[in-house]
């Protein structure tokens, strides 16, 4: 277990901890901090929008991302990655697919037995007047 600890810098700390509060924050590999320190001093630009270099670089390595985790997860085109703030975004977007489009045609949802509060569903049902669900699947 120690060579996983040392990537983490805060479970490296004098006093050690046992973090389970991934629904909070995740901790970040020294890995993930070098990278996100590189972004905001070296190419701090908005991808997908922005024109100039540092747009430019960053829309390039998003895109390369997103090409290996294609690859890594077999995927069959790259269009099926898609990138989200955290899980939290991605519930709510599935959600509003599921409730906003034509649900008896639609395929299921996975996802965690444990609901975290920021899902939509109530805000979604009321909106929708639809009495439907999303079978939730525990993934173990």
């Amino acid at each position: 277990m120690k060579q996983y600890r040392k990537d983490f810098p805060a479970l490296m700390l004098d006093d050690p901890v046992a973090y389970l509060d991934n629904a909070c924050v995740t901790l970040k590999p020294q890995s993930v901090i070098d990278s996100i320190q590189d972004y905001y001093i070296n190419t701090p630009g908005c991808g997908g929008r922005s024109v100039h270099r540092y747009g430019t670089h960053v829309s390039k390595t998003i895109s390369q991302s997103r090409i290996k985790l294609a690859h890594f997860l077999s995927s069959p085109s790259v269009n099926e990655i898609v990138f989200t703030r955290n899980a939290t975004h991605s519930l709510n977007q599935i959600a509003r697919i599921r409730f906003t489009t034509n649900v008896a045609n639609a395929s299921p949802s996975i996802s965690s037995a444990i609901i975290n509060k920021g899902f939509p569903l109530c805000t979604t049902f009321s909106k929708t007047g639809r009495r439907s669900f999303i079978e939730l699947t525990f993934l173990s």
